[in-house]
């Protein structure tokens, strides 16, 4: 566990008058060329938050002058036109941030504290499943309860002869005496360990997503030390 510098949003609590004296701050700013050069591209643009912050100003006068029906309406509608825009103003300044307090200070916002959880490996599918489908030369396999914390799946299947193991996040598929190592990552690069030395590989990569998969590389051999 570690702690990491958010965007608080505990102005979205705040009365409409305080929300005002929140947003001006914030507007006064973002205004400076500095600060400005820092955030270049603010889902909701300076002029449109104040013209914003201007309606909210406008409505909590109106309710304090006249106290119709009306004017508490357009106050209620104001509010929330107001927290919409400078919300998704405070969660565009924590992504472009990266936990610096002094960024999101310096664009208005409050830099708060908490506590950020390491992510955790996906557990057993314990209800894992695979069966004949009805159709020749195809398998349907999967798991019936979600995996916690899985976001994608490998199901894969080798005939007798072919042995599978794991280490760490390689995948190790050994045929006749051969190996071959496959490793499952979430960033762009991966460091591959354990494998024999002095050994030529030819090595490619691709990508997948929700959609699927991606298009393979040409491979590169490598000869490891």
């Amino acid at each position: 566990m570690k702690l990491v510098s958010r965007v608080s949003m505990a102005f979205k609590k705040d009365n409409a008058v305080d929300k005002v004296k929140f947003g001006s701050g914030v507007l006064a700013c973002l205004s400076q060329p500095t600060v400005a050069a820092s955030f270049p591209n603010l889902p909701v643009p300076v002029a449109n938050l104040q013209e914003i912050n201007d309606v909210l100003n406008e409505a909590v006068v109106a309710v304090q002058t006249t106290g119709s029906r009306q004017s508490k309406t357009a106050l209620k509608n104001a509010v929330t036109d107001w927290t919409s825009a400078f919300g998704i103003t405070g969660t565009y300044i924590g992504m472009v941030a990266q936990g610096n307090d002094q960024l999101i200070n310096e664009a208005g916002y409050l830099a708060t504290k908490s506590v950020s959880q390491p992510k955790q490996k996906p557990g057993l599918a314990t209800d894992f499943q695979a069966t004949i489908n009805g159709f020749k030369g195809a398998i349907l396999a999967g798991t019936q309860t979600p995996v916690a914390e899985a976001a994608a799946y490998v199901v894969y299947a080798f005939p007798d002869g072919v042995s599978v193991n794991f280490t760490e996040n390689t995948m190790i598929i050994t045929v006749e005496g051969k190996s071959i190592y496959i490793n499952t990552v979430t960033q762009k690069k991966t460091e591959m360990y354990n494998l024999p030395s002095s050994a030529a590989f030819n090595v490619g990569m691709y990508a997948i997503n929700s959609a699927g998969v991606g298009p393979a590389t040409a491979t590169q051999k490598v000869v490891t030390q």
